[in-house]
């Protein structure tokens, strides 16, 4: 051993001796964790269909789809094709909604191509696309 130095029972290297007392000092970490809403399935089975209006002379288009499966979804967003692939939102319905009638359609035997956003707090997931063509004659 060399001078000065001390071993065995009581000794500082021999564990918790020369009367020392141990502290264990606890400290709580706190872990937030932040959960993302998944995103909702898409609405299916999107179909639309040319036709007259009842009441008005002019052409609608009718679309209809099935609900997305998700329970997550606050509503639809209905949009519409405005150039080849651009689509526009055109309005936005009710999560239980699964219908809609396009009556600002414009033109007597034209082609509408819509799609169907369901919207939820973890994103909005898009339907199919389908296509209507107008009436030639509303009377």
């Amino acid at each position: 051993s060399a001078p000065g130095s001390k071993s065995g029972p009581g000794s500082a290297s021999g564990g918790n001796g020369g009367g020392q007392k141990a502290t264990t000092t606890t400290t709580a970490a706190t872990t937030t964790t932040t959960t993302t809403a998944p995103k909702p399935a898409p609405p299916s089975a999107l179909s639309a269909t040319g036709g007259c209006q009842v009441l008005v002379i002019g052409p609608e288009v009718t679309l209809s789809w099935s609900a997305s499966p998700s329970s997550s979804v606050t509503s639809y967003t209905i949009l519409r094709e405005s150039g080849v692939g651009a689509f526009r939102s055109l309005t936005q319905v009710a999560a239980g909604t699964t219908t809609y009638a396009d009556t600002s359609v414009g033109g007597l035997g034209t082609t509408y191509t819509y799609e169907v956003q369901a919207n939820a707090p973890g994103g909005t997931a898009t339907s199919s696309s389908a296509s209507a063509t107008t009436p030639t004659l509303c009377v």
